[in-house]
């Protein structure tokens, strides 16, 4: 599967993807938008699924489209794009100091948040060698145990500021130029995914945080920022790989076996498995006969309680079992072939709206909403993520709390 052409061919490809991706980012005024993110992405992934496994026509043209229709809203919203920024969040010394203030609240929520991390992981008999060696009884106990209705109030309490605080530590490291509260955040939110056996929960946190360093960065006038922003982005690269080695211990990837010939390495099987095989499935669903849901794979939050779960179940791909679609599949479940198209272009819009504004103004509450579509849209490879209720929710609390501490005693403040 893997030899010297093959990587020959995928060099090629990125080379042309970023060629496209940059003339996009003449539009946008810098590359890591919307058009360019997805361009790079899902490029590369239809590709190497179209030029190494068998799919109808059909299915080749529906991604044409899907692309088309992704790009389509940059042309509608083209004369709607600021040439600078207006407004920086947290410029102005009152608002950078209720930024500093809710930021090291959301701190000591992390720590109690790790804390009631280590009580759970020593309560199921975890241990040191826990952490950093193979784990796997330990982890399945972690994920089957039930709590009760205040234990989940009170996690989904810390989270929500642990989250918060991802989000403030980025805001606060590009307005006040001191990047410790940032650092402080990486390396907690490590602790945690390692505590949680959740590399999904670090991931989020990396994309928080690159979504906002990338948005707030004007080009031309932070070269001198560089180094440090790419430092950053370094520290990061750096924890995601140390997380990778430390989930691929926890779950005994070293007692496995790679299914696909050519790879030998266990975990890069893993991450070729779930880079590509969420698309593999979603071409077999293309290529089948089901009953759409009309919804609930969309909004199950709000629709769980009214109509059906699609039974699709898990779809074997002979070198993997998977249960998850991208997020194309989710949308082709719910609204089928057109519906789905329609639905990309609808999600795009959205995205390059919010984009827009934030270029203009920012603001923290729509910031969020930002972070959490731009997580989609990295993640779209995957599966849709508005399946889980607290991406739906933490904007709204994130909306509160910016208006009642952040922004509220700031309105009689010049902003420059």
């Amino acid at each position: 599967m893997i030899n010297d052409m093959f990587i020959f061919n995928n060099i090629i490809v990125v080379f042309i993807i970023i060629i496209i991706s940059l003339i996009f980012s003449k539009l946008y005024g810098d590359f890591f938008n919307p058009v360019s993110l997805f361009m790079l992405l899902w490029g590369i992934i239809v590709f190497n699924v179209f030029t190494i496994f068998e799919f109808s026509f059909s299915s080749f043209l529906y991604f044409v489209v899907a692309f088309l229709s992704f790009i389509l809203p940059t042309f509608i919203l083209l004369k709607k794009f600021p040439d600078k920024r207006i407004v920086l969040l947290g410029s102005t010394p009152t608002q950078l100091e209720n930024i500093k203030l809710i930021l090291i609240i959301c701190i000591i929520a992390r720590f109690f948040q790790i804390i009631y991390d280590l009580s759970v992981f020593f309560e199921l008999g975890g241990d040191i060698n826990s952490i950093f060696g193979d784990a796997q009884s330990l982890r399945f106990r972690y994920l089957s145990k039930e709590s009760g209705l205040f234990q989940n109030i009170i996690t989904n309490f810390l989270n929500y500021f642990s989250e918060l605080g991802v989000i403030l530590s980025a805001i606060y490291y590009k307005s006040a130029k001191k990047y410790m509260f940032l650092i402080i955040s990486i390396i907690l939110a490590l602790f945690h995914s390692t505590l949680t056996f959740s590399k999904f929960a670090f991931f989020l946190d990396v994309i928080f945080i690159v979504s906002i360093l990338t948005i707030y960065t004007v080009p031309k006038v932070e070269r001198k920022n560089t180094k440090q922003n790419n430092k950053m982005l370094i520290l990061i690269g750096i924890s995601v790989i140390l997380l990778l080695n430390i989930i691929s211990n926890q779950r005994g990837y070293d007692m496995q076996e790679s299914r696909i010939p050519g790879i030998d390495s266990v975990l890069i099987y893993k991450v070729v498995t779930y880079f590509f095989g969420p698309t593999l499935a979603f071409l077999t669903l293309l290529d089948s006969n089901i009953t759409h849901s009309y919804g609930i794979m969309t909004f199950t939050p709000f629709l769980r309680k009214v109509l059906e779960y699609p039974s699709i179940g898990t779809i074997n791909l002979g070198f993997f079992d998977t249960n998850v679609y991208t997020l194309f599949g989710s949308l082709y479940i719910d609204f089928g072939y057109f519906g789905s198209i329609f639905m990309i272009f609808v999600f795009s819009l959205v995205l390059n709206i919010i984009y827009i504004k934030l270029k203009s103004r920012m603001n923290i509450g729509l910031l969020s909403i930002y972070c959490i579509l731009n997580s989609a849209l990295y993640l779209s490879f995957f599966d849709w993520i508005g399946r889980q209720t607290f991406f739906w929710l933490f904007p709204v609390f994130v909306y509160i709390i910016d208006k009642l501490f952040i922004t509220k005693k700031d309105k009689g403040e010049r902003r420059k």
